[in-house]
């Protein structure tokens, strides 16, 4: 609809701007043009491109820093299932701590694994282009 706007834009503003039409239209599509552009942008902001939020390094950085807090801290009521099985306190299973830096330590691969995956498609890619 933005492209249908910017097509009729100048039929509606020659009469009453003459030659500025050409300029008063073109500010108009870079300012529309880059609204859309920064919309579509911001619709999905997790990914692996280049302007893309970097989940991963969040993941890495932020979340294991807070986990290993929590399951590092002495907890009375937790009954020890919350230590890791080695843990002073820790229950001789550590259920939760060890399931929980198992399934980090699995979605990390995934994650790294999926990024060398593409990796190798762009550079298989560029190398069909030259």
């Amino acid at each position: 609809t933005v492209w249908l706007y910017l097509f009729f834009l100048p039929f509606q503003l020659i009469e009453p701007l003459g030659y500025l039409t050409i300029l008063a239209v073109a500010i108009a599509s870079f300012l529309y043009l880059g609204f859309l552009a920064a919309g579509e942008e911001i619709e999905q902001p997790f990914g692996y491109e280049e302007n893309d939020l970097d989940l991963d390094l969040f993941i890495r950085e932020i979340i294991h820093v807070n986990i290993d807090a929590l399951l590092s801290r002495n907890t009375p009521n937790s009954y020890g299932a919350l230590k890791p099985k080695d843990a002073p306190g820790g229950d001789s299973q550590g259920r939760l701590a060890d399931t929980c830096k198992a399934q980090i330590a699995a979605k990390e691969a995934q994650a790294k694994q999926k990024q060398q995956v593409e990796v190798v498609a762009v550079v298989a890619e560029q190398m069909l282009s030259a």
